[in-house]
């Protein structure tokens, strides 16, 4: 079993006005920002298995990510920024081709195995980053347990109209 090591993370608790959680500033402190600037609502959903976004679907793997591919134009300068929702399901998506190629006996690269070594624990960071504590009522995780999400909807939709307002940065 390999060993974790947690970086120690001591925030001004004096800062929070004695809330339990504690939130990083919107802003670094060289004034760039560290999160998408949208008040995302929640959202419920319960997981349910679906015929949709199976190995060979393609089509609807990449209909998940925005036009810009996932990135974002902000703060001043201005810069880009790859959103971490969106990287996470790029990686999810490589993880997945991957997989089809070695079904057909297609070996990797040095390459595609850097790159699905970085995936494999981005997405393993983000799960753990995440923090799903939701109990789910069966073995396999579906059911109607209600998952409280947050809208990502809503974020796509932020995601595009930045896109569309900053497509020189894109090109």
């Amino acid at each position: 079993m390999a060993h974790v090591q947690f970086r120690k993370f001591s925030p001004d608790l004096s800062k929070t006005q004695n809330s339990p959680k504690y939130l990083p500033p919107a802003k670094s402190s060289d004034g760039f920002p560290r999160q998408l600037p949208v008040n995302v609502r929640n959202a419920a959903m319960a997981f349910n298995d679906t015929s949709h976004y199976g190995l060979h679907d393609v089509y609807e793997w990449e209909s998940l990510i925005p036009r810009g591919n996932g990135w974002v134009v902000l703060g001043p300068g201005p810069r880009s920024y790859a959103v971490t929702m969106y990287h996470q399901l790029h990686c999810l998506n490589a993880m997945r081709y991957d997989l089809t190629q070695s079904k057909i006996g297609k070996a990797p690269t040095q390459a595609e195995l850097g790159h699905a070594h970085h995936c494999y624990n981005y997405i393993r960071q983000g799960l753990q980053c995440g923090l799903d504590l939701t109990l789910d009522l069966s073995h396999d995780g579906l059911g109607n347990t209600a998952h409280v999400c947050r809208d990502w909807a809503q974020i796509r939709t932020f995601m595009e109209r930045n896109y569309d307002q900053h497509t020189i940065y894109f090109s």
